[in-house]
């Protein structure tokens, strides 16, 4: 058995080859087949933790992988996808390559250790191969450690605790804060860079403790006082609070720059202050240090100390659940009576039609999307999709076209072409309920109220 195991090794050492046999295709699948957990996920920099993994990406954090397909399910919607993939094991490292909604094609390489499956795959179609097994900032890679799980069994891994206080979250020492700062260059942040920490921040964020100024805040504090529910709403450009007593919404703006280290955020208060601070994610957890006064320089360190003027947050990624819209008043100028109602009708509709054309842009838990309404009644839209929803073995948008009307307080869009061939030949439509200079508000068929943003 021995000497035909070697005369084996040898004649494919002897015979070297870039494509695959089909028994050498069978065994790569046979050992990729099977139930995996993920136990890490970095995208582009960004390490993901388990609670945000298996809320947003995976139902119970799991990947079925058989019959040369990748099998998720989505936790929020029970929806199954299927991702086909190839593999080549020959090459070094091995490649697989998995096929997007399009048939474009994203590039991998993978590999095991012990019972542990690492991949490394590039975020976008068409550009090649990782060429290696990371996922630093700026990289545009994704790097997924899964371990081989029991399928009768439900593995929980455990996540690793907060830190005890919030000193605790620093540079280990000043050598190590100026590489980091060398390390951080001057440059801009990349749109794609900005388009995957919004969609880190977009969600329902419980606030876990406060440190304002040197003072501590309870949770009961928290909750009666400063945030209904002791939450705080982030969208993708904005976050909004809710008074607890009033129920006033109170919504500010953020703008951030993830290059910077630590990484930025600036915040537009309701009087048109900004606030510098910066921001941290450890796992399902957030750390924001903002400055309290408008000239005071930007915290340097997530701590809050008495007499630094720097308010000090901790979030951490509340469960999925339905969120109050914001109330948005209509703008338009009201339309003068006619002569008669159906006259009337006519001339709201044709105004409101006119109001409609244009770009809008709407954040929702899928991520983002953009519409242009056309004059001529035709409509080009575009779904970037949120972490969650397409990041892991999928392209990073979807772009759809056809027709929309509006009749009678409702709009209604036709999807003529697109490159997701689940909604080809849908209509999708929504109740208006408000619309103005830089808003509309809509109603989906399962109640859902819907608010986009004009784009200038």
């Amino acid at each position: 058995m021995s000497a035909l195991l070697l005369s084996f090794l040898v004649f494919f050492a002897d015979e070297p080859s870039d494509k695959p046999t089909a028994a050498q295709v069978e065994q790569a699948h046979q050992l990729l087949n099977g139930e995996w957990e993920i136990t890490s996920y970095t995208d582009d920099g960004e390490n993901l933790g388990q609670g945000l993994v298996k809320a947003k990406l995976a139902k119970d954090g799991r990947v079925s992988v058989g019959a040369r397909t990748f099998q998720i399910v989505n936790p929020e919607t029970g929806e199954t996808r299927i991702i086909p993939f190839r593999v080549n094991p020959l090459k070094q490292p091995k490649r697989l390559e998995v096929t997007t909604r399009d048939d474009r094609t994203i590039g991998g390489i993978y590999k095991f250790d012990g019972d542990d499956l690492i991949v490394c795959l590039e975020s976008f179609p068409d550009s090649g191969f990782p060429s290696g097994f990371d996922a630093p900032a700026g990289s545009n890679r994704m790097l997924i450690k899964l371990h081989m799980a029991s399928k009768t069994a439900k593995i929980e891994t455990p996540i690793t605790p907060p830190a005890s206080k919030p000193a605790d979250i620093k540079f280990e020492s000043p050598e190590q804060h100026t590489a980091h700062a060398v390390f951080a260059t001057a440059r801009k942040p990349t749109t794609a860079e900005l388009t995957r920490v919004r969609e880190l921040f977009a969600g329902n964020w419980d606030i876990m403790s406060i440190v304002d100024d040197g003072e501590k805040l309870g949770s009961e504090l928290i909750r009666r006082r400063f945030a209904e529910n002791g939450q705080v709403r982030f969208g993708t450009r904005a976050f909004a609070v809710i008074n607890p007593k009033t129920e006033e919404r109170r919504v500010n703006a953020y703008k951030l720059d993830p290059t910077k280290s630590p990484s930025e955020i600036d915040v537009t208060t309701q009087f048109d202050t900004v606030l510098k601070g910066i921001y941290v994610f450890d796992g399902d957890k957030l750390m924001l240090a903002v400055a309290k006064d408008e000239d005071h320089a930007r915290p340097t360190k997530f701590e809050a100390p008495g007499g630094s003027g720097v308010m000090l947050v901790n979030l951490k990624l509340a469960p999925e659940e339905s969120v109050r819209p914001l109330e948005v008043k209509s703008t338009t100028a009201p339309v003068k009576p006619a002569s008669t109602p159906e006259e009337d009708a006519r001339k709201r509709d044709t105004g409101i039609r006119r109001g409609i054309v244009g770009s809008w842009s709407m954040s929702d838990s899928k991520g983002t999307l953009t519409t242009v309404f056309q004059p001529d009644g035709g409509f080009v839209t575009t779904r970037t999709w949120a972490r969650h929803q397409k990041r892991l073995f999928g392209p990073p948008s979807d772009t759809s076209s056809g027709s929309w009307s509006y009749t009678n307080g409702q709009l209604t869009a036709w999807v003529g072409r697109t490159t997701d061939p689940r909604i080809v030949g849908h209509s999708f439509s929504g109740r208006l309920q408000t619309i103005g200079d830089d808003s509309m508000v809509l109603t989906d068929s399962y109640g859902s109220v819907k608010t986009f943003r004009k784009l200038k």
